[in-house]
């Protein structure tokens, strides 16, 4: 994997990282270089299906949700 955001293999005049990053978004994933808000990390994409990380840490539900 290239993680150079100008390169552009296939020579279509937009680069590779960008491609992958305008598919990614189309399924759903955050983009680090553009959707975080706090700080930049480029070639990380993440899915949260729009929970936070404490209802992921918890399966998807509110800890108070959570029953033994």
């Amino acid at each position: 994997m290239i993680w150079d955001l100008e390169y552009d293999g296939n020579q279509n005049g937009q680069s590779d990282w960008m491609e992958v990053v305008e598919i990614a978004k189309l399924l759903g994933f955050s983009w680090g270089g553009g959707d975080f808000t706090r700080f930049s990390d480029y070639p990380h994409l993440q899915m949260d299906f729009g929970l936070s990380i404490t209802e992921l840490k918890w399966g998807g539900k509110r800890p108070e949700d959570v029953t033994d």
